[in-house]
Order: structure tokens, then sequence, then C-alpha cells
């Protein structure tokens, strides 16, 4: 008896379920059906073989998942635009051209664990990835994004549409993030009803390996799908915040079009500046409604990098908005954050990557290469010392900081104990220093980067020559000698070349005059008229409305989940 009940048991374990070999998980390609919500359902599902343009469903219910789900296996080698797509029951009204307004709430995830509650990656172009038709309910503060799509450098990888996000109780944190790729976002709602900071819906970023110095070294196209778009989506707010709907890191390139931002500012990007990163190079900001009635007055937006197109938008409400910020924090936020590894830029400054290979994070950390200080030495105005001992500085491999003599001056007999806050002042004999940041390690080169090609990182005059004949070696980080323009400042684009910014045919009552405007420390490096414009750009033509990713149909209604499951032994 007991032999017979053990073979029953190994015929269940081994032969049940013929269509799936994953328990919780039912089908076959292309359609594979998650018997629940359940965060163990749903993996299971990821774990299986899936093909190109299969379809991951996801049934109507409610699950709270304590662990990130992950799928960093789609499909691969498929057709232009196809890999997998992950389907949920909730619908989102909205179709090509028409922006969202509400959803039907039915496949309902709260996320509540893991460094994303939701990961997918190395989607590409032939290994694509959707996700769609579902409602998440942010449950902790993700930081890096409670959803993560992550795509490949330079090619569309990904789509996510009629999906809703909501938050009642979570005070800030990232609600979708992308990066890597670009692709696309189109009938996203979120509901932001937490009484404290409002979560960011929307954070990108370019290509993570090299922080943001392969995208730089990428030609900035304009009005292309070389972005992160997002459209004919909707954002509702309790609280408007600093960081409004969306923020950029590390080279990314963001469209954000036919949106509407209600009760918050659009938001904004970081530059080359707090963290090891490469700024934001492009947004295109377009078309959209942004309204502000809470009580707490924002910037429309801001930038740190980069070049921005601001145009035919909508700004009202009735609290003031201020204007659109270009910041270069290098210059006006000189501190540990926002300046320590880069170095502050100001003239005579020659700043070198300590690494000239971007996937080594050296090459986020600037040296001066400068001489130690030395005793009772004269020193002329403007001279820097990158001293050795009394200099703990940055760690991490990278030396002591560096320090620029404000006038000509005499140093003392014994060498000061060096502050080690940057931007502040060591006195030294005769001498003040100035801490300008940076690392004493030595570069591997002199200068870093191309002269001709000053985004291509360059160990030898053979790299360079080779793009460029003749072409060498010979460009430091910023502009030699330390003088306009500065690396990545605002409204640059690819090879450092000034673009210039633009603001033109935006309305409402909430619009403020001027539109476009800096700090009165970058006022030299930041000009209108030279670098930023209350005009169209010239030559612009914005990419095809609406994307045609959305192919020119609406959300194809989610196949209904099997109900009348049966386990069949042969």
């Amino acid at each position: 008896m007991a032999r017979a009940f053990g073979l029953f048991v190994f015929l269940m374990i081994g032969f049940c379920c013929p269509r799936t070999c994953h328990a919780g998980c039912v089908g076959s390609s292309p359609t594979w059906t998650a018997a629940s919500t359940s965060f163990v359902d749903v993996q299971a599902c990821f774990a299986e073989p899936l093909r190109c343009g299969d379809t991951i469903v996801i049934p109507a219910g409610t699950s709270t998942w304590t662990s990130a789900m992950t799928l960093s296996t789609p499909p691969s080698g498929c057709a232009s635009n196809q890999g997998v797509t992950i389907q949920g029951q909730t619908v989102c009204n909205g179709t090509p051209g028409v922006q969202v307004s509400s959803c039907v709430d039915a496949t309902n995830i709260s996320l509540s664990g893991g460094a994303h509650g939701f990961d997918i990656s190395n989607c590409s172009n032939t290994s694509f990835c959707t996700v769609t038709g579902i409602t998440f309910i942010l449950g902790t503060n993700y930081s890096n994004g409670a959803i993560g799509l992550y795509g490949t450098h330079g090619q569309v990888s990904f789509r996510a549409h009629h999906i809703h996000f909501i938050n009642t109780s979570v005070s800030g944190g990232v609600m979708l993030f992308m990066g890597g790729g670009y692709g696309l976002v189109d009938h996203y709602l979120t509901d932001d009803t937490n009484t404290g900071t409002a979560a960011t819906p929307i954070n990108v970023g370019g290509d993570f390996t090299t922080r943001g110095y392969a995208n730089w070294n990428d030609p900035t196209l304009f009005g292309s799908n070389q972005s992160i778009i997002v459209e004919d989506s909707r954002s509702n707010y309790s609280n408007a915040s600093d960081e409004g709907y969306f923020d950029c890191y590390y080279g990314g390139k963001i469209t954000i079009r036919y949106d509407l931002i209600n009760g918050n500012q659009m938001g904004g990007w970081h530059g080359t500046d707090s963290g090891w990163y490469r700024g934001c190079i492009l947004g295109e900001i377009y078309n959209n409604t942004i309204t502000n009635s809470s009580g707490t007055s924002e910037r429309v937006m801001n930038i740190r990098s980069g070049t921005l197109l601001f145009f035919n938008n909508t700004v009202s409400g009735s609290t003031p908005f201020s204007p659109i910020a270009l910041q270069y924090y290098r210059m006006s936020e000189q501190g540990p954050i926002e300046s320590g590894s880069w170095g502050s830029a100001g003239r005579g400054l020659n700043w070198t990557p300590i690494s000239s290979d971007p996937t080594n994070f050296l090459s986020d950390v600037n040296t001066l290469n400068a001489p130690d200080w030395s005793a009772s030495h004269p020193y002329g105005a403007g001279a820097v010392v990158g001293p050795l001992a009394n200099n703990p500085g940055q760690g991490n491999g990278t030396g002591g900081f560096n320090y620029q003599a404000s006038g000509s001056c005499v140093s003392g007999a014994n060498e000061p104990n060096w502050n080690q806050t940057v931007a502040a002042t060591q006195s030294d004999g005769s001498c003040t220093w100035i801490n300008v940041g940076g690392g004493t390690t030595p570069s591997a080169t002199a200068f870093g980067f191309c002269a001709a090609n000053p985004d291509t990182p360059a160990s030898s005059n053979a790299i360079c020559s080779a793009l460029i004949p003749g072409d060498t070696a010979t460009r430091n980080f910023d502009s030699n000698g330390g003088v306009y323009p500065f690396r990545d400042q605002p409204c640059v684009i690819h090879n450092q070349v000034l673009n210039g910014c633009y603001a033109w045919n935006n309305t409402g009552s909430g619009l403020p005059s001027p539109l476009l405007n800096t700090e009165a420390s970058t006022s030299n490096i930041i000009v209108s008229g030279r670098d930023y414009f209350f005009s169209a750009m010239p030559g612009y033509t914005p990419y095809t409305y609406p994307d045609p990713l959305q192919n020119g149909g609406t959300q194809a209604q989610p196949p209904a989940p099997p109900t009348n499951l049966t386990v069949v032994v042969n």
C-alpha cells in the first residue's frame, strides 16, 4: 500500500500539468497564465521558457509582494519590438492621442520589499519588454524605483502603458525607474494622496555601466525615439514637491509630451554633480498642462546639465510658479556632495579624470595632478596643490582634496591640517587656500579626452586620431584653462557643443516671467541670448506623435484567465 501511494505521489509530481513545469503557472507559448496575483505564482511564469511574442497573463486579484519580482531573461533574438508582454486585468482609458483619465483597478499589486518591487532587465529592440494592465500600490519608499525597467544602450527596449500607480501613505521615493535603453510610457496614471512628500512618478537614466559617459559620447538627436518618451499620461497630487513629475540621471534623455501634471511641478534633472554620474543630456518638454493649486510654490522645473526644449505648455493654478532654473552646481553649489568628486569649476583648474576608462568609477573622480604642498614657499594667485599629508580627502583610493590659492602668498613653516570641507578655506602662512575638491591620486593621462571629440575618453593620441586623423588626447575635463563652457553645463550637447536651451509658445495664468533664468553665481556662464533663448529652436521638428509603438490602436483587452483548469495524469 505504501509503495502504491509513493507511485501515486511520483505520478502527481512528475507528470501533472503537462503544459507547464512550474506550479502556479499554466500554459505554453504564446500565453502563460499565473494561477493568482501572488508573488509565487507570477514568479513561476517568469521562470518559464519564454519565447518571442509570449504574453504572461496576471489575473484579477490583490496581493502584496514583499520581495523583488524579477524577470532578467526575456526571450532574445526576436523580430524588432517583439519579446514578452506582461498583461494584467486593470483597464485604463485613453487611446493613442487621447490622455488617460481613469482606470478600473482589477490586478492590484502592493509593492513593499526589495531594492525594486518589480524589476525587468536585459530588454532590447529584439528582446522587447511590455508591461500593461496592472495597478501598483506603493507600500514603501523605493529611492531607486518601485518598478525598474532596464534596456540596452542605444536601443528602443521597452514599453509601459495603461498602468495605474497609487500612493496613499508613503512619503517620497520613486514609482517607475527606466534606464539603459530607450522606450515608451503612455497612458500612465498616478494618484498620490499621501500627506508627506509626493513620490516621483518617473525617473530615467542612461547607460549605468559607464554612468552616462557612453550617452554623452552618442550624437544628440532631437525629435527622435532615442529618448524615453512619456505621453498621454496624467499625474494627480495632494502635495507639490521639489522633485516633481520626473527626474533624470547619468546621460538620460527624456521626452515629456501631452501629459497632465495636476498639483505639482514638472520636475527636472541632475547634472554632473551629486553622485558619481554624468548629468542628463536632453529634455524635450512640450504640449503638457502643468497646474498647481496646492499652496506650495515650486519652480516650473529645473535643469543642471544638457539641453532643454520647453514649448507649447500651459502653466496654471492658483499657486504661483517660479521660473525654470538653469543651474550648474559645480559652480553655484560647491560642496562635498555637488562638486566633491568632480571638483569645483573655475579658472585655472585643469581637471582630469583619474581613470580614462568610463567603466571604472575613478573616471568620475577628477584630479589636478597638482604638486604636493611645500613649506615656506611662495605661491602665485590661482596656484594649486594636492597635499599628501594631513589630507584624508575622498578616500576610496582617490587621495585627498585639492586646494587653490586665492592670492599671491607664502606658505607657513608647518603643514596645516587641511580643511576637509569642499569650498571652505584653510589659512597657511600668508596663504588662504580654497578646497576645490577632486582627488590627489595622479591620473593615467595628462588630459583624459580627445581635443576634437571632447566626449571621447582617451588614454592615448591613437584613440583620438583613429576617429579624426591628427586629433590628440589633449582636452581636460572642462575647457582647457578652466574656462567657459564647462563640462556638461546647461545648454550643451554631445561633444560639449553649445546648442542652446529654448522656450517658446508657452501660455497660462501661472507662467512666470521670465520663464528661464539662472543664479547670480552662474550668470556669466549661462547667458540669455547666448546660452538660452525665448524663441523656437531653429530646424527642430518633434518626433512623430503618437509614438508609433502605440500602433494606432486602443489598449488590447487582456485574455480572460482560465477558470476550469484540471489536472490531467497521463
